[in-house]
Parts: C-alpha cells; structure tokens; sequence
C-alpha cells in the first residue's frame, strides 16, 4: 500500500503543478488583460484545486500513516530534529506543502468574493505564493533529501 500511495503522490504533483500553471496564465491574462471572470476560468481553478486536494490528501496519509521515514521520526522526535534528513520530511516538507495548499485557497475564497475582473488578481497572486512555498519544500533531485523527478525511472 505504501509504494502505490507514494507513487500516485510522486506523479500526480506533475498533473497539479501543470493545473497550476494552467489556472495561473489564466489567473494572470484575465488580470493583465481586464478580462472578465469567465465559467471557463472558474472550471479551470477548480481543477486545479480538486487536483491539488487529493495530493494533499495522499500526502497527509503518507505522513501520518504509512511512511516508514515519518515513523522514524514520529519515534524520536527530537533526534530526528536533529538530522537534516529526517526534519526535512517531518516539519519543512509537511509545512511548506501545508503553507503552498492553504495559500492556493485562499487565493481561490478571496477570487470567489469578488466580481467580474477583479476575480483574477487574489487568484493570481494565490498562486504565486503556492508556487513560492511548493518550490521551497520540493523535495530537489541532488539534494540530500532529494527524491528522483520520475519515480521508478533511472
């Protein structure tokens, strides 16, 4: 079970963060351009949430249940802290991933309160902030936390 979650988590980032990037251009040409909000804009966002959802959802379960490497740390809590490795995947990875999905939605709840154009701009700058922690707590090939781009691929 816990291979298939990690793997289903590993490359479903890939469709989140190209969601992303979609509903950001989207976010951004409607902001830029005065365009009014469009049911096409709002489908494309909430895509992107649904999407950005279910990760964090097989994430949380990775963590709180499955991963042997939160279990590590869950059993010494203040050793782990101790090795760069182990605090990486206990506190700033969960946290930063946790700071990147609140900040989406609150870009998405600020947008949803808003009318006409004026939708694009916190939808926008949502997903600049969501960008910012995701790329902050990514877990870098080459770092010593690094995990591989394609999980399973040479």
């Amino acid at each position: 079970m816990y291979e298939l979650i990690l793997l289903l988590h590993s490359y479903l980032r890939w469709i989140v963060l190209a969601l992303a990037l979609l509903s950001f251009a989207t976010a951004a040409t409607g902001w830029l351009g005065q365009r009014t909000w469009r049911a096409s804009d709002e489908q494309r966002h909430q895509g992107f949430i649904m999407a950005l959802n279910l990760q964090f959802v097989l994430g949380l379960v990775l963590y709180a249940v499955l991963s042997p490497t939160t279990q590590e740390v869950f059993s010494d809590f203040s050793g782990a802290m101790e090795n760069r490795v182990l605090r990486f995947w206990g506190v700033e990875h969960t946290t930063m991933m946790f700071l990147a999905v609140f900040s989406a939605h609150a870009g998405k709840a600020v947008s949803a309160r808003r009318k006409g154009i004026d939708r694009h701009m916190p939808m926008a700058i949502g997903l600049i902030v969501f960008a910012i922690f995701l790329f902050a707590g990514f877990p870098w090939p080459g770092a010593e936390h690094g995990r591989p781009f394609f999980r399973g691929l040479p």
